[in-house]
């Protein structure tokens, strides 16, 4: 399998593998300090030759600090390498610099470094720069360089972003076919999205913003807005439209009543139709007609070729609709009134099916034998012009107020006054799809729904909690009840020994003055004496150690009695964000199910979406074999539904939308991603070094961005992508570079991991640092919440994987075994389930409870990098060395395929 650098030397000294600026061709050439030496000594001795970590007292920063030399004496004799301590401690063969097995992947350097650092100090060892001010002549990276650092899915799974190199491309996750790349058009070279490797990408939660890391460089990427467009071919229209079957002319009315014929982007009529007054609808669902029915009652047919009256029927009605069957030969009206009228061959024809609806609100025509009306008692009935039947009546349970069917006839839309549409299996009358709200909407309501029920958990869990605080707490309050009475006893002891040691001390004085004292009393009395003492002593000890012991239980008992309001002030808070939450999810809910009356549908050229304009002027896209929303799009405000309006699909993915009282506007359904700010840059010192890990909080409002100064500090800032501002700015958060970070699901904590080896739990609103997690020997690559907020997962260089409890800071469980760094890991859905990418090309699926290994697959000769999920956690996908792109079913890790 092909291998390749260690991965900490990729993250910390990449960059100048090939992007620093030429060297001279020789080290006979003259040699710059600040294009080639200087890249040499940030490559392979900065790290640990620097002001905040001065080995040997010597630093490398800057320029008086190189001449000032360290603790050996001066570093450099001009024009004398071989008296310059710089050179011969490099060349050193016994004890050189850097020294074998340093823990910052510095390398020796190389015979070819070795001769410009000679030339260099022979040619007057002049320092033209600082160290840690040198810029990086970047240089191109070829287009054979694509390993991938970072991949991210967006909440929707419409799409994968996915770092190749410097360049990111958005892919569809089910073909890897690729939609987009992200450009940034300022740099100098095209099609990239920055000049160094993209290391950390993040989608935001509702799917509208991407962030993408590159050098000491955050760029915020979002949806193109929908611009509406008046193509030359609609300029003028007002009022009722249609498009032929080819899609490739449309036919426009004017306010008096002239119909004319274009190419949807052409600039000259190709037809005119003169008006013989006010357009109520327009048809050319038969390729070669055109229909005209006008308010007044007339309907004109014309040849769609030179536009010569072909039928001209008046009528006693006024008309509201219009609409043909494919081969031209029924013809329905449908009148103010809400009643049908069919004509066969222009000949009027009498059928008890049509006749027996009073209430049609629209009319179309499926296919030659069935005729579609939505009514406003909320049903769609199919009718057989043929047989004078009704063959469905399918129920919308709302007025109808638009319909749209696919070419084919057998997929027919209802769109009704409740803002919701219906997809119909036109064979059998089965409801297919219900289509409601949006994209962005569901993505909130499932956000809140999932807050929800962790709030809930969490709630669950500290209620029963409750109890056993109340319990410790009467525990140690009768703990301390005890030790009190203990002590009383043996202060009451002490002070009965202590009159006994006193009255025998009373007696032994009175013996002493008394004449021809015997001596042996006054000895017996003295031994007696001192024994009491030692007794006195005894209870004293021993009334100290209860003391002691009452010390130790008041504050254990303080403890316990402080533990309950803390706890009953988290419960609160957390009572208080669930209602919130809950008042959220229910005002979303009914926003959604009270969205504004559709006005308008069309289908896609490809069958595959369904385009619905509603009363507000917002357009929507769904996938009708999932009903997923796709695309929304805010444009004008139509007039009111009660006046008819179309829609169709034109080429290059846009829609024509017409309507009887407004003008005509074209909309492109098809958005494209640009980008939208830079956050820092390249000479900027708002981000310390290259950004490693990026992650949006769960409203999309705050980014939080890792950096740091590799061997120096870790950076952390939290920024509002919108403005691109520095909310947060926290610059020592570790001793290392930050590697990784993730926001806690509730947004509260953010957890950060370092080449420190260490994982800190940071609170977002003063980054005071909670807890430390240790026990990794090795940089952590990665980590991952738990849906439930209440365990981490990391995975780390040393090979291994590790859960920790959040609450406690301790570790749960640690999973070994990997040959190689666990390079990242994430848990499959609200599951203790965990998949990881490792080094060794292989992701494999473990249970974090009990630490077994479910199941491993191969990328076959690659070595992985990155590892994503599916939102729906049906699918992994991982990328490494090559680029490749591998995905897997999740359930058997079956190989789907790899792009």
């Amino acid at each position: 399998m092909m291998r390749r650098p260690s991965l900490l030397r990729l993250l910390v000294c990449s960059v100048f593998t090939f992007l620093v600026g030429p060297e001279p061709t020789t080290a006979d050439d003259a040699v710059s300090f600040s294009r080639t030496i200087a890249p040499i000594l940030q490559r392979n001795c900065i790290a640990c030759h620097r002001e905040k970590r001065s080995e040997g007292g010597l630093s490398l920063e800057s320029k008086e600090a190189i001449r000032a030399g360290g603790d050996s004496g001066d570093l450099l004799v001009a024009g004398s390498p071989d008296e310059s301590l710089l050179y011969l401690r490099a060349g050193d063969e016994y004890a050189p610099m850097p020294p074998e097995g340093n823990t910052v992947g510095a390398k020796r350097l190389t015979p070819s470094e070795m001769e410009f650092v000679r030339a260099w100090i022979a040619q007057g060892a002049d320092i033209d720069a600082d160290v840690a001010a040198v810029m990086i002549d970047w240089q191109p990276i070829p287009e054979s360089v694509r390993s991938s650092f970072a991949i991210a899915s967006s909440p929707d799974h419409r799409f994968l972003a996915v770092g190749r190199a410097n360049r990111v491309e958005l892919v569809k996750p089910e073909t890897g076919v690729v939609t987009q790349r992200l450009t940034d058009d300022a740099l100098d070279q095209s099609g990239l999205a920055d000049v160094d490797v993209i290391q950390a990408i993040a989608v935001s939660p509702l799917g509208d913003r991407i962030a993408t890391g590159g050098f000491r460089t955050v760029r915020i990427w979002e949806r193109q807005p929908v611009e509406v467009t008046t193509p030359q071919a609609v300029a003028g229209a007002f009022g009722s439209g249609a498009v032929n079957p080819e899609r490739t002319e449309v036919a426009m009315a004017n306010p008096i009543g002239d119909v004319a014929v274009r190419e949807p982007d052409g600039d000259e009529t190709r037809l005119l139709i003169t008006g013989y007054g006010p357009v109520a609808d327009i048809n050319w669902e038969h390729a070669e007609t055109i229909a005209v029915g006008r308010e007044s009652g007339d309907v004109q047919v014309f040849s769609a070729s030179d536009g010569s009256i072909a039928v001209e029927l008046k009528l006693d009605h006024p008309i509201d609709r219009l609409a043909r069957s494919r081969d031209g030969r029924f013809m329905a009206v449908l009148d103010v009134r809400g009643r049908v009228r069919l004509f066969d061959q222009h000949t009027p024809k009498t059928l008890k099916a049509i006749d027996s609806i009073t209430d049609a609100s629209v009319i179309s025509f499926l296919s030659p034998m069935t005729l579609v009306a939505g009514t406003d008692s909320g049903q769609v009935i199919l009718v057989d012009p043929v047989s004078d039947r009704v063959v469905h009546r399918l129920e919308h349970r709302a007025p109808v107020t638009s319909l749209a069917a696919n070419p084919s006839g057998s997929v027919l839309a209802s769109g009704g006054r409740d803002g919701q549409a219906k997809v119909w299996n036109t064979a059998d009358a089965s409801l297919l799809q219900t289509l409601r709200g949006d994209a962005r909407s569901r993505l909130q309501i499932a956000s809140l729904e999932m807050a929800v029920q962790r709030e809930k958990s969490w709630l669950e869990s500290l209620e029963k909690e409750t109890e056993s605080l109340q319990k410790r707490l009467e525990n140690e309050k009768a703990a301390l009840a005890k030790l009190n009475e203990a002590r009383e006893q043996a202060l009451g002891e002490l002070k009965q020994k202590t009159e006994e040691r006193d009255q025998i001390a009373a007696q032994i004085e009175q013996t002493k003055k008394q004449v021809g004292a015997e001596q042996p009393n006054l000895k017996k009395q003295q031994e007696q004496l001192a024994a009491t003492e030692t007794e006195v002593q005894a209870k004293k000890t021993e009334l100290d150690k209860r003391d002691q012991a009452i010390a130790t239980a008041k504050a254990t008992r303080d403890r316990a009695a402080a533990a309950l309001p803390k706890h009953d002030d988290d419960i609160r808070a957390r009572n208080n964000r669930l209602a919130h939450l809950e008042q959220r999810s229910n005002r979303l809910a009914v926003e959604v199910a009270s969205s504004p009356a559709i006005a308008a549908m069309a289908f896609d050229d490809a069958e595959q979406r369904l385009v619905i304009a509603d009363q507000n002027g917002t357009v929507r896209t769904f996938d009708i074999a999932s009903g997923k929303p796709l695309d929304r799009f805010e444009t004008i405000r139509w007039p009111e539904i009660t006046s008819p309006s179309s829609a169709a699909s034109i080429a290059e993915g846009r829609v024509i939308i017409s309507h009887r009282n407004g003008p005509a506007t074209v909309i492109p359904t098809k958005q494209r991603w640009t980008l939208k700010r830079t956050i820092g840059g390249p000479h900027s010192d708002r981000i310390a070094d290259r950004v490693t890990a990026l992650d949006f909080a769960s409203d999309g409002q705050t980014l939080a961005i890792g950096s740091g100064t590799p061997s120096r500090n870790g950076q952390l800032l939290l920024v509002a992508p919108g403005s691109g501002a520095v909310m947060r700015r926290f610059d020592e958060v570790h001793s290392d570079a930050v590697l990784c970070l993730r926001f806690s699901p509730d947004d509260r904590t953010i957890c950060s991991a370092s080449a420190d080896k260490t994982i800190r739990l940071i609170h977002v609103d003063n980054g005071e640092v909670m807890r430390t997690l240790d026990g990794h020997t090795h940089h952590v690559l990665s980590v991952a919440w738990k849906r439930d907020g209440r365990t981490i997962a990391s995975g780390s260089a040393d090979g291994t994987v590790k859960a920790w409890d959040v609450e406690s800071g301790q570790q749960t469980r640690t999973i070994g075994g990997f040959p190689d760094e666990v390079t990242s890991v994430e848990f499959l859905g609200d599951s203790p389930q965990l998949v990881s990418s490792c080094a060794d090309g292989q992701i494999r699926i473990h249970d974090t409870g009990n630490g077994q290994q479910l199941r491993a697959a191969s990328a076959s000769d690659d070595s992985l990098f990155t590892v994503g999920v599916s939102p729906d956690g049906s699918h992994v996908f991982a990328a490494g060395q090559q680029g490749t792109l591998h995905a897997w079913t999740t359930a058997d890790l079956k190989p789907v395929a790899s792009w």
